[in-house]
C-alpha cells in the first residue's frame, strides 16, 4: 500500500513549474510591475541567476516598443515624471543599464550604461538629485543622477 501511494505521488503529484497536468509547457503569466499615471508596466518571469535575482521580460500599456526583446531586473523607481528601470545587458555577468521612461512622452532613454551590478538602491538627495548606489559584491559604486 505504501509503495502504491509513493508511486502515485511521484507519477501524478510532482508536476514541476515548467509543466502543467496535460504535460504542456507552463506559460508564465504577465503581472503588474508598476504603474504611474496612464502608464502600466507589466513583467513576465524569464529565469533567475543561481543564488541570485530573477530577471524578466517587460511590456507596457500603452505599448513602448523599445521595451520589447530586452531583459530587465525587478528593480524600479517611480519618479514624479517617469519610472526608472534596470535593463540587463547580460545574465552571465552583472552588467546593466539605468533607463528612464518619461510618462508624458513615453520615450525611453538610457541614463547610465554598463553598471557592473544588479543590486541597486536609489535615494533622493537634498539638492533634488538622485543617488544610485550599486553593490558589486566588492565595493559600493555611487552615481549622481539627474532626470
Amino acid at each position: 500500500m505504501l509503495v502504491m501511494w509513493a508511486w502515485s505521488f511521484l507519477k501524478f503529484g510532482n508536476t514541476s513549474k515548467a509543466e502543467h497536468q496535460e504535460g504542456q509547457p507552463f506559460e508564465e503569466q504577465w503581472s503588474v510591475l508598476t504603474s504611474i499615471n496612464d502608464l502600466k508596466i507589466q513583467q513576465k518571469y524569464l529565469h533567475e541567476i543561481r543564488f541570485g535575482p530573477a530577471y524578466f521580460e517587460l511590456k507596457s500599456e500603452p505599448n513602448i516598443q523599445s521595451l520589447e526583446n530586452k531583459t530587465f531586473g525587478d528593480w524600479f523607481y517611480r519618479h514624479k515624471t517617469g519610472v526608472l528601470l534596470q535593463q540587463w545587458n547580460s545574465t552571465a555577468t552583472p552588467n546593466s543599464n539605468l533607463i528612464f521612461i518619461d510618462v508624458e512622452t513615453l520615450e525611453l532613454r538610457t541614463i547610465k550604461e554598463n553598471i557592473p551590478s544588479v543590486l541597486w538602491t536609489l535615494t533622493e538627495t537634498e539638492d533634488n538629485m538622485l543617488k544610485l548606489d550599486c553593490d558589486t559584491g566588492q565595493e559600493i559604486m555611487s552615481y549622481k543622477i539627474e532626470i
